[in-house]
């Protein structure tokens, strides 16, 4: 009897073997891609979906935080001439006016003193109470009361700037070039590092002063807005 030639039945056996092994172990190793697929997408997908929403209320705040800050009121004090009939005057209303109007706490000391009179030691705490208090202080340099006030708030400036920094003084040029020429020349000069202090022209009374102040005040609306967020003032 003829034997089977084991040399050609041998080749063909261990080539199916073999492809039946590969077909196996790709089968196994498809199986382990799904289930990592399944380990994986689908926490991501929510890690995604959880992201989007997580960051959707971080721009919500954000808009929210900036509306806040656009329109957030100041406590301002309006110094300057009293009622005089003059133009100064007239100027100094319709800031308070404007600012008011724009959401702001604008008033003049004496609206809000209970002293009245002659400048007395209890009428000069007074103001420099209101000025502690306020955000911004605006003053109309020109009659000698103003320069009494001026004196009085911002002669401690170098020790005490606290005043000098939020004050914005408006003066008029023709009077500011003789300022520096006066005893006073190089404190004011000083001043004028720490506040910001305007020149202005006759012909800007009182239109343009009023639009300057409304505008320097709406730049430090978020600034003074994010300065009480970091110290926790606003929630």
């Amino acid at each position: 009897m003829k034997k089977n030639n084991p040399g050609f039945l041998f080749p063909f056996d261990f080539t199916i073997f073999m492809a039946i092994i590969c077909r196996d172990a790709l089968r196994r190793q498809l199986k382990a891609i799904r289930e990592k697929e399944k380990q994986v997408t689908v926490p991501y997908y929510f890690y995604m979906q959880d992201q989007s929403k997580y960051l959707e209320n971080i721009w919500s705040t954000l808009n929210q935080r900036r509306r806040e800050g656009e329109t957030y009121p100041l406590r301002i004090l309006i110094l300057g001439p009293s009622n005089d009939g003059t133009i100064e005057y007239e100027t100094r209303c319709n800031i308070r006016d404007k600012l008011q109007a724009l959401g702001h706490g604008a008033f003049f000391p004496e609206e809000l003193s209970i002293q009245s009179g002659a400048w007395s030691d209890e009428l000069l705490a007074e103001i420099v109470m209101q000025a502690q208090e306020a955000h911004v202080i605006i003053m109309i340099y020109r009659t000698r009361g103003t320069q009494s006030e001026r004196d009085i708030l911002m002669n401690d400036m170098i020790d005490n700037p606290c005043f000098a920094q939020k004050a914005i003084i408006f003066v008029e040029e023709e009077m500011y070039s003789k300022i520096k020429e006066s005893l006073t020349g190089q404190d004011w000069e000083r001043m004028r590092k720490v506040s910001d202090v305007q020149l202005y022209n006759v012909n800007d009374l009182p239109d343009k002063i009023v639009k300057k102040a409304e505008d320097i005040t709406q730049k430090l609306r978020r600034k003074v807005y994010v300065r009480n967020l970091l110290k926790g003032a606003i929630t």
